[in-house]
């Protein structure tokens, strides 16, 4: 036993990177799989839980990425491997600049809202959103995906990626299994048949062309995860806003189009005006 554990911690050494996509997505993957066993088992219908509950094991799914990180920086690194991760989180000395261009997403939703509504000549709708409403929004997304996945796919796997390839070449290796790290979410999204294949497409040109600009601003920020939360908060929470039910009142489909349009034209431009260059400061970051 002892022999093997061994094996398997050598195997992750010499292929850290590669042990930790493959933990990700088995993580996550049989997360979902033994969530849906035992929801069959017990016959449990999901719109009739309580919202805490199916929050609870989003927020749990969520946070594989970042388990895959630490088994692997356990492995590879030890315990001053896993501080050295989370450290990143107080790096918040960073340019002003940068906490705004991580409310990107934002910006594209709304503008994205505005462009259907120009189209289809329809008034803008009167916002009448709760206090609960915003706070629900606000934790929920926090615990989610930003604060789940960044210490994994950006704490973790880009600053490696970025130590073998340019920044554009890693933007969309990580974008690529970001994006197909969400398969199995592609097939409860309600979406069937054309629909489903249309939201597959706008997901992934979406995410990559996000990847693209967390890659950008993450070279300008020593490191630091705060902005990386921040931005994947602001493009989750911003698909809800100008969603139905939210702020924009467009259908899902129909926004996505648009979104993935203006997510794709602004990684295009960051790169041809930035190059994606990493900043002094990124290379004297540890």
């Amino acid at each position: 036993m002892i022999a093997k554990v061994r094996s398997l911690k050598g195997r992750i050494a010499r292929k850290p990177l590669k042990a930790y996509f493959i933990f990700s997505y088995v993580f996550f993957w049989l997360f979902l799989l033994l969530f849906l066993i035992l929801q069959s088992k017990l016959k449990l219908d999901m719109n009739s839980l309580p919202v805490w509950f199916t929050s609870l094991i989003t927020i749990l799914g969520s946070w594989t990425p970042t388990l895959a990180s630490v088994v692997v920086i356990l492995s590879t690194e030890g315990g001053a491997g896993v501080k050295k991760l989370f450290s990143k989180f107080t790096r918040f000395r960073i340019p002003a600049r940068w906490y705004i261009a991580a409310l990107i997403p934002f910006g594209l939703a709304n503008i994205a809202a505005v462009i259907y509504r120009f189209i289809r000549r329809i008034s803008p709708p009167a916002y009448s959103l709760s206090i609960s409403f915003w706070i629900g929004l606000t934790i929920r997304n926090l615990l989610e995906g930003p604060t789940g996945e960044e210490p994994g796919w950006r704490g973790f796997a880009l600053q490696r990626l970025l130590t073998r390839h340019n920044p554009l070449k890693a933007s969309l290796i990580l974008g690529v299994v970001w994006d197909f790290w969400h398969l199995p979410l592609w097939f409860v999204s309600g979406y069937t048949g054309k629909d489903l294949l249309l939201y597959c497409t706008l997901f992934s040109i979406s995410i990559i062309s996000l990847s693209v600009l967390m890659t950008w601003i993450f070279c300008h920020t020593a490191k630091s995860l705060i902005p990386m939360v921040l931005i994947h908060f602001s493009f989750n929470a911003s698909l809800i806003l100008a969603g139905p039910g939210g702020m924009g009142q467009v259908p899902a489909l129909t926004l996505w189009t648009f979104l993935a349009v203006l997510y794709l034209l602004t990684a295009i431009v960051v790169v041809l005006a930035s190059g994606l260059r990493k900043s002094p400061a990124f290379m004297m970051a540890q």
